[in-house]
């Protein structure tokens, strides 16, 4: 819940003399001539003496703070706060910044002070030497510039349990469905582009409810839309000077506002909402100016720094104006490379959302990868990582509405996605993008109400689940993850050939195995090779997949098997450009996880790691962690009675691969072939019978 945003200009009385103007705001008016909600009036030209009472709630803590929004040119102007009379307890002194010209605006940020009074309480805003410039707004809030990793997660916890939330690219470049970049790609001056996209844009198809609908039915737990993406033009109204008039209610046929009705639905529906906003902007003056600057002197860390100034001051009101009006859980920022951001600027802003909002989250695509969690695009990682990460995808290969783009995934590969993600503790963001009508495609609704019929049945495998810690891969299609204390869920969405499921053994008791709708019925199961076989019956019961559930005493924790292979004699047919000494192949078995044998494309093809075990032993599994992407198409063999014999082969495996053998192999001498570059920082061989 954001904070109150207290107007200079709506004091409750006053003493002194002042006046007000509007400074770098677009109109005191709408379009039709109606007064706006946010005047963004601003009291200027402050007496000595004067001051200005407010009633508000202050939020107790020991970090509370005041902040205000202002413009001066003069320094050393000082504001006192003061509780219950003009005389009364000093809570705070100020002594605001300046800045370089009278319509760029400033944040100002007290100390922290314990603050124990609640209720509404009378706050006397004093000026002993006057003021000389502009004040716009402030709020109270709790100040931080760092928090404890468990307020951290508290924070976070409704994020990192949803799993599953909708994105949507809606705007003016709709209009054109040629997707979200055509105004930089088609080169549309901004005069041009309001008449060709933001005029034309009136979406009277447009049905909030059915969209939160529709999102609601298909399971995705959160909403990020955008509503300013690089064209700069805003999906809200805006005041502020140089984003205005350039809006959904100023300038698109529309004229009204377009997203409050969409918020407000998904809430309702328990369905939280987040806003995309882009810092580069194609159509603000001052951003165009600093990327310009920044284009002809790239080594230049502060192009057109007067712009940069401007666009600053413009960039926080236009974000204060998008938390107040939506009040958003997330902001879900793009555009970092703008050349007016830097991590400094980045980490300021990121505070000054949370003195705005204090539980907001923030993506790490605000600049300098400053944010609560990472966001790869269009890729799953690798592997679970140790951090909170949201992967964004789209249906077909478009953002935003294109007609012509029917290359759209099966609701299997959707279903698929989203378990990956689950499986390595991520966040799946699906996206669509609705027609400049206002309608979502069919196609994108049908897979989502698919989804969400499948996740109705079998969401428990995905809701609030961590990342899986027992290996699924020996087949294809099947996903682990675990909700504790101990529940492991394991998801296929490909039946195996010989109808045996096989999953990695725990180290924990296993007190029962069953199907997640048919808890009543237990399953049996063997352990071969170090692996939970369980048969299957001759098909899967549900087309997009089916869900088996496993009780454990306590968190699931994998077996640990001894590396047959470390410390083996070991040769190769190419070391990368013949430094032995760093890329020698035998980095791949010495143990230590951050050295490797490297190959390079001037040596000989296929690449060979050869290992002599010194004698004879028996393995049922093999393991590669290797430089991502580095194997290609791959083949693991074992001398058997003197001749070479293929046990294992594959292409493109994971950064950490598991591969397992249909039976036990017994032999002293192993090779992997790659027909490829590859970097290998381990090649080990495990017995699940050990």
């Amino acid at each position: 819940m954001s904070n109150n945003i207290l107007y200079f200009h709506q004091y409750q009385n006053s003493m002194g003399n002042l006046t007000t103007n509007s400074v770098n705001n677009y109109s005191t008016t709408h379009y039709d001539g109606s007064p706006r909600k946010r005047p963004g009036l601003s009291v200027t030209q402050v007496t000595p003496g004067s001051w200005l009472h407010f009633r508000d709630i202050i939020p107790t803590g020991k970090r509370t703070a005041c902040m205000i929004f202002s413009s001066t040119q003069k320094s050393g102007q000082k504001i006192e706060v003061r509780s219950g009379t003009p005389d009364g307890h000093l809570l705070w002194s100020l002594t605001c910044k300046t800045t370089s010209h009278p319509e760029i605006f400033t944040d100002n940020t007290s100390s922290n002070i314990l603050f124990e009074d609640e209720g509404v309480q009378d706050i006397y805003l004093c000026f002993p030497d006057g003021f000389d410039g502009a004040l716009n707004w402030f709020t109270f809030c709790q100040h931080y510039i760092r928090e404890t990793s468990e307020d951290y997660y508290q924070r976070m916890q409704w994020f990192n349990e949803s799993r599953f939330g909708h994105m949507m690219h809606w705007g003016a470049y709709s209009v054109l469905g040629r997707g979200e970049w055509v105004m930089h790609n088609d080169n549309i001056p901004k005069d041009e582009y309001i008449q060709q996209a933001c005029i034309p844009f009136n979406p009277t198809l447009y049905d909030p409810e059915s969209w939160a609908e529709a999102i609601y039915n298909a399971g995705q737990r959160y909403l990020t839309i955008t509503t300013k993406h690089h064209d700069g033009f805003s999906l809200f109204e805006t005041n502020v000077k140089d984003f205005a008039p350039y809006d959904m209610e100023n300038t698109a046929s529309y004229h009204k506002p377009l997203l409050s009705e969409l918020a407000d639905a998904c809430r309702r529906r328990g369905i939280r909402f987040a806003t995309y906003y882009s810092s580069l902007d194609w159509a603000n003056e001052h951003a165009v100016a600093v990327d310009n600057a920044a284009a002809v002197d790239p080594e230049n860390p502060a192009p057109a720094p007067l712009d940069a100034e401007w666009y600053t001051s413009e960039f926080k009101e236009h974000l204060k104006e998008l938390v107040e009006i939506f009040d958003p859980v997330l902001i879900w920022f793009d555009g970092g490379w703008a050349a007016f951001l830097s991590q400094e600027l980045a980490n300021d802003v990121r505070w000054y959302l949370h003195r705005l909002s204090p539980d907001i989250i923030i993506n790490n695509r605000l600049g300098a990868n400053v944010g609560d969690y990472i966001t790869p695009e269009k890729s799953i990682p690798a592997g679970a990582g140790t951090g909170l990460w949201e992967t964004c995808m789209t249906m077909n290969d478009s953002w935003s509405y294109r007609p012509q783009d029917n290359n759209w995934k099966s609701s299997k590969v959707l279903l698929q996605q989203l378990l990956d993600c689950a499986s390595k503790g991520g966040n799946y963001l699906l996206n669509t993008g609705p027609t400049a009508e206002g309608v979502i495609p069919q196609p994108s609704l049908d897979r989502l109400s698919e989804i969400g019929g499948w996740l109705e049945k079998w969401g428990a495998a995905v809701y609030g689940t961590r990342a899986g810690t027992l290996d699924v891969s020996a087949q294809p299609g099947t996903y682990c993850t675990v909700s504790l204390p101990g529940t492991v869920y394991i998801t296929l969405t490909e039946w195996p050939e010989d109808l045996q499921l096989r999953i990695d053994c725990p180290v924990n008791t296993i007190h029962k195995l069953y199907w997640l709708d048919a808890p009543e019925v237990s399953l049996e199961y063997d352990i071969i090779d170090g692996l939970v076989t369980v048969a299957l019956p001759t098909q899967s019961p549900d087309p997009l997949g089916t869900v088996m559930v496993m009780e454990l005493d306590g968190f699931p924790e994998p077996r640990v098997y001894p590396d047959l292979a470390l410390f083996s004699k070991v040769t190769a047919s190419n070391v990368w450009f013949d430094n032995y000494d760093e890329f020698g192949p035998h980095k791949a078995v010495d143990g230590n996880p951050n050295t490797r044998w490297a190959t390079d494309d001037k040596g000989p093809q296929p690449a060979t790691l050869e290992l002599d075990l010194g004698q004879v032993k028996t393995f049922t599994r093999i393991g590669i962690i290797q430089l991502p992407e580095s194997i290609g198409t791959f083949t693991i063999e074992a001398e058997v009675e003197g001749f070479w014999q293929p046990i294992l082969s594959g292409s493109n495996p994971g950064v950490n691969y598991v591969g397992y053998l249909p039976e036990p192999v017994t032999t002293r001498r192993v090779r992997l072939i790659c027909n490829s570059t590859p970097s290998v920082y381990s090649l080990s061989l495990y017995d699940g019978n050990d």
